[in-house]
């Protein structure tokens, strides 16, 4: 027996260093882990499909259950949503262990489903450690028909980012005033609207009632790439005191101020604000001064921003046709400046109002209205306040005006997936 041991080791070098003996110590190694590889992309294939199917099926129990909520009571309605979804599962969970978890969200008027599947791995659950969990989610919400939005403001950190103050208003008789955070009306300011939402909390004069706790609505236009020629040349302050100067589109450098009563008017096209690190650029209309354009379309860099004063007229159609159709100002997604509109004579603003990260801030002094004359007006932007004695029309006759409204905004109604 003590001379058979080292003549099987003299057997096993011999095997390895021969051509054929290494093939088959290869194999003998590789075989299991090639085995074990082919196991794991199976194994991964069929997740895929689980994960695939539970999410079809998370889909369509939202959607099942957010059309249910306004029909029968909540509870009932979560009760269809897991029976719906347990059915669907059946199969799944003969070889797993399926959960299956809905919630009425009913400030928001809205459904959330929830589905989970886990089952053992290899190992004794050890790869991956603890099993195959697989998770699918969806929201889905009843929406009204009719209800295009007009005010979004985006923002939704802690705050009023919807705020009204002393005799203001916001005029919106055909459709949404919504804040992804909170809206605050104060003293005898108030805001009418078709519907009116907040994430948050909604108070003071708010005709109808605002719904509260709604679900955050996603910025429409947030895909929309936002290019801006660089400032070619500075042009340092240009200033227009008298008389029609008209303006053809491209980039505009510089510092641009439109007094006394000189008019502005900007040929159809893009047109393209902008400045310098070191410069900032502007569009500032004043005194009686007049901005007018039809089919335009006016684009802000981070280095510039829009303002209007005094008793300054703006006259403003935007985009008829093409990429920017329905947009009549797009500002940089880094200008976070302070937009003001604080003239008593802003008498259109047919289009999009874009700010995704700046303020739009809308003041006066004596009664007025802005932007009265559009046939539709839409303000999607970071923060809106409006102040002093004005109201801020956003009308929505878009039936009647030649800039078609963008995608994204209308109120299609019925029961949509909102995440």
């Amino acid at each position: 027996m003590t001379k058979g041991v080292p003549g099987v080791a003299k057997f096993g070098r011999r095997l390895w260093k021969s051509e054929n003996g290494g093939i088959v110590v290869w194999a003998a190694f590789a075989v299991p882990a090639v085995s074990l590889l082919a196991i794991g992309a199976t194994e991964l294939a069929v997740l895929q499909t689980d994960k695939s199917q539970m999410q079809d099926v998370a889909d369509a129990a939202a959607l099942l259950g957010a059309n249910q909520l306004t029909a029968i009571a909540p509870d009932d309605a979560i009760q269809q949503v897991k029976a719906y979804a347990t059915a669907e599962l059946a199969e799944l969970a003969k070889r797993s262990t399926v959960t299956v978890d809905a919630t009425a969200l009913q400030e928001g008027g809205a459904v959330k489903v929830r589905l989970t599947s886990h089952r053992s791995s290899f190992f004794g659950n050890m790869l991956p450690p603890g099993g195959f969990l697989v998770g699918a989610e969806a929201t889905a919400m009843k929406m009204a028909a009719g209800s295009s939005l007009c005010v979004l403001a985006l923002d939704t950190n802690t705050g009023a980012h919807i705020s009204l103050k002393n005799k203001s208003k916001i005029n919106a008789p055909g459709c949404r005033v919504h804040s992804n955070s909170n809206i605050t009306v104060t003293n005898t300011a108030r805001i009418d609207a078709e519907s009116i939402q907040a994430v948050g909390t909604a108070t003071g004069t708010i005709n109808p009632a605002a719904q509260t706790g709604a679900l955050k609505v996603a910025d429409p236009f947030g895909v929309r790439s936002i290019s801006i020629p660089a400032c070619d040349s500075w042009k340092g302050l240009v200033e227009y005191t008298s008389g029609v100067t008209e303006v053809e589109p491209g980039v505009h450098c510089g510092d641009f101020v439109v007094g006394a009563d000189a008019v502005l008017k900007l040929k159809p096209g893009k047109h393209y604000f902008t400045g310098l690190p070191s410069e900032a650029g502007k569009l500032s209309i004043k005194n009686q001064g007049k901005l007018v354009g039809e089919d335009v379309v006016l684009y802000f860099s981070a280095y510039s921003k829009f303002e209007v004063r005094d008793q300054a007229d703006i006259d403003l159609l935007g985009r008829k046709a093409g990429d920017d159709a329905g947009m009549l100002m797009i500002a940089a997604r880094d200008n976070a400046k302070q937009w003001k509109l604080s003239s008593k004579a802003i008498r259109r603003l047919e289009g999009v109002i874009y700010l995704p990260a700046a303020e739009l801030n809308v003041g006066g002094g004596n009664v007025f209205q802005v932007a009265g004359e559009s046939k539709w007006t839409i303000a999607v932007v970071k923060r809106l306040t409006i102040t002093d004695a004005l109201s801020f029309v956003l009308n929505s006759n878009y039936a009647a005006s030649s800039v078609p409204l963008p995608g994204g905004t209308a109120g299609e109604g019925g029961t949509r997936l909102v995440n």
